[in-house]
């Protein structure tokens, strides 16, 4: 099995939270652990990528920036295999 990149991890937990999840749920569907979630989660926030929303249930959320992220992410794995893409396109959408 090979590992997964550090922008694979964040695309995971983005799709996991799309809709709310609690941070339970990102650990297990994330295939994560709850020490490196905690890390995952800092890292997510300081991009705006994902929030938290507190209340009965804590829950994580995908921002709107979170899910161009994921569509950007999207468009690069259609393409790995079919040839050259434009990283400066995608990267002004992400931004």
């Amino acid at each position: 099995m090979n590992k997964r990149t550090s922008l694979m991890v964040a695309y995971d937990i983005l799709q996991v939270a799309i809709g709310g999840a609690t941070k339970t749920q990102l650990v297990y569907r994330g295939n994560l652990n709850f020490y490196t979630i905690k890390k995952w989660l800092s890292r997510l926030i300081s991009k705006n990528l994902i929030e938290f929303h507190s209340g009965h249930r804590r829950i994580w959320s995908t921002t709107a920036k979170g899910i161009r992220f994921m569509s950007a992410m999207d468009r690069v794995l259609e393409e790995w295999d079919d040839g050259p893409i434009r990283l400066d396109e995608i990267a002004q959408e992400i931004i």
